[in-house]
């Protein structure tokens, strides 16, 4: 058994063009998902796990939302994140 999935899908999809992520549900991994634009050699997202209830909250109280998520939305490494578009993300030895 694997727990490889080759694509990862984002539905119903909330951008915030101003702090360069969107939020929204993958269907694969049954999970609310935060996606933050990386700018790197090549642009990548990496992929965070949003609590239940935080797409309502992204939705009705915005501050809120971004106060939660503050270092995940200016590209920490945090315990939330789930996935990523480049190998160089999964060094958690910073995790330590």
């Amino acid at each position: 058994m694997t727990n490889f999935i080759q694509t990862i899908t984002v539905e119903n999809r909330q951008v915030d063009k101003e702090n360069y992520f969107t939020i929204g549900y993958s269907p694969e991994i049954e999970k609310s998902l935060l996606c933050v634009y990386i700018s790197w050699i090549a642009g990548y997202e990496r992929y965070y796990q949003l609590d239940d209830g935080d797409l309502a909250l992204f939705e009705s109280k915005r501050e809120e939302f971004l106060k939660k998520y503050e270092k995940e939305i200016k590209a920490y490494r945090t315990e939330r994140l789930i996935g990523s578009g480049a190998l160089r993300d999964y060094n958690f030895s910073s995790f330590a």
